[in-house]
């Protein structure tokens, strides 16, 4: 089984993924908290940073790698099927990621604890039949009804990803 995660060599290579994080510090705020959650190597640290000061915290399986340290703090070795946040935080980043786990609602909710934004991008087009990686198949609808105490102000399609953005502020905001 061949690992889904981009190389540190290529990963300014990775349009898609990289115009994700461009995307996502457009919505943040200097000061911010900020949790990125499944951050693989950790690059999302250094594209935000080139226009934003924010607090960030690399979550991952995976120990991320060094280059990036300098760009916010990582925590390796974390089991996604079972992470539960210990802290207070103001944005979810969260990029590809529901479609790995065994419940991605237990996930949703977890990742909506955020106080300001959940920004995330999944699959919307069928991949279980092409990624041995995923788990899950969504559809727009499903994505928005795990969030149902957020409301939805942003939207992108990335067709060549297969996926949507999707940008999330609380009822009520």
């Amino acid at each position: 089984m061949a690992d889904e995660r981009i190389p540190e060599h290529s990963w300014r290579h990775q349009h898609g993924h990289v115009y994700r994080y461009q995307l996502a510090a457009g919505w943040l705020n200097d000061r911010d908290k900020v949790y990125d959650v499944a951050c693989g190597i950790g690059y999302g640290a250094e594209v935000i940073a080139e226009t934003k000061k924010v607090d960030y915290l690399g979550i991952d399986k995976i120990q991320p790698s060094e280059t990036f340290a300098p760009h916010g703090r990582f925590l390796g070795g974390v089991n996604l099927d079972e992470w539960v946040a210990d802290e207070e935080w103001d944005v979810t980043v969260t990029f590809e990621t529901l479609e790995h786990v065994q419940d991605p609602w237990r996930l949703a909710k977890e990742l909506g604890k955020a106080r300001r934004l959940v920004i995330c991008s999944v699959p919307t087009r069928p991949t279980m039949h092409i990624n041995e990686h995923h788990l899950h198949d969504f559809t727009v609808d499903d994505v928005l009804a795990m969030f149902p105490d957020w409301r939805l102000v942003h939207i992108e399609d990335q067709p060549q990803e297969w996926s949507h953005i999707f940008v999330f502020v609380p009822n009520g905001r």
